[in-house]
């Protein structure tokens, strides 16, 4: 699989096309197409990392190619440079307004094009970077607390709105404690880090796991029936339950998990009023003696 930066050309001359192609064929990974609505279509479905939109094209012209893009939420990630030969202040303001990045003047310089390109890239490295810092937990890479109960509120809220199910874990490392007094806390890092590696392999990409503190972890089941949430709590379960660390001294280590499962309700008035139904149900797993899964009102 390439891992090169992906770039969409839009223009509806295909003599433009080809002046950007040449330009930036050599470091990057380009698609191009010659209309705006087909440009949207592509754009969700590659998700490049930066699109040339040409401003003056028939039909749907670059502005309001771009103001389609910004509306959704996948679109307002990708970088928009807008390729012009208008350029009247007016027009540069208004593109600015509905999202641009930058803007090329035509004739297309080809320096000209690869140096904003390279720039803009970059700057949306480091702003993805930020984002990262700021929204994951860094020892594990799950998110961390405050980006876990940003996107449940907002699961909440289109529960409420579209009635569409959605199921939430809290899962807790048994007896962790013990780990750490016996192993180590780096042999309890190593555990923290692999138990967040296995989750996230039994996940879908909808799927969202946070870290709640400590050895505790929450997920998000977005349009998953109760039925699912509580079969994937059960794989979770059987997988931990394998799952083997090596401590520092070379042997091997394994534990288990339990797991509270609950459904987000339309009732609900926030977000936390469905974890701590999670939460009553993890500590009822614990107390039925580790391992297992326990519901709260999952029906």
């Amino acid at each position: 699989m390439s891992t090169r930066v992906k770039i969409l050309l839009v223009d509806d001359v295909p003599a433009n096309l080809h002046t950007l192609s040449q330009a930036l064929m050599s470091q990057y990974e380009l698609s191009v197409t010659t209309s705006g609505a087909e440009a949207l279509a592509l754009a969700e479905k590659n998700r490049p990392d930066l699109i040339l939109l040409d401003v003056m094209m028939p039909g749907m012209n670059g502005l309001e190619t771009l103001r389609r893009l910004r509306q959704t939420d996948w679109g307002r990630e990708i970088a928009v440079i807008l390729v012009t030969a208008d350029d009247r202040t007016e027009t540069q303001v208004f593109g600015l307004d509905q999202g641009a990045d930058d803007f090329v003047a035509k004739p297309v310089v080809v320096p000209v094009v690869q140096a904003r390109v390279r720039n803009l890239l970059e700057r949306q490295r480091l702003r993805r970077e930020l984002v990262r810092l700021a929204t994951t937990d860094e020892l594990t890479g799950a998110l961390n607390r405050r980006r876990f109960f940003e996107l449940g509120e907002a699961e909440r809220s289109r529960v409420k709105r579209y009635q569409q199910p959605c199921g939430l874990l809290m899962l807790d490392i048994d007896y962790f404690k013990t780990v750490n007094d016996q192993y180590g806390h780096a042999t309890g890092d190593n555990v923290l880090k692999a138990f967040v590696e296995t989750i996230q392999g039994l996940l879908r990409q909808s799927d969202v796991l946070g870290r709640l503190g400590g050895e505790e972890f929450g997920v998000l089941l977005p349009q998953t029936e109760p039925q699912g949430t509580l079969e994937l709590a059960e794989r979770l379960r059987g997988v931990v339950e394998t799952m083997r660390v090596t401590t520092e001294d070379a042997s091997t280590l394994s534990v288990t998990t339990s797991l509270g499962a609950t459904q987000l309700n339309t009732t609900d008035r926030s977000f936390d009023e469905a974890l701590q139904r999670a939460d009553t149900a993890l500590y009822a797993a614990k107390d039925g003696g580790r391992n297992r899964v326990h519901s709260e009102h999952l029906s």
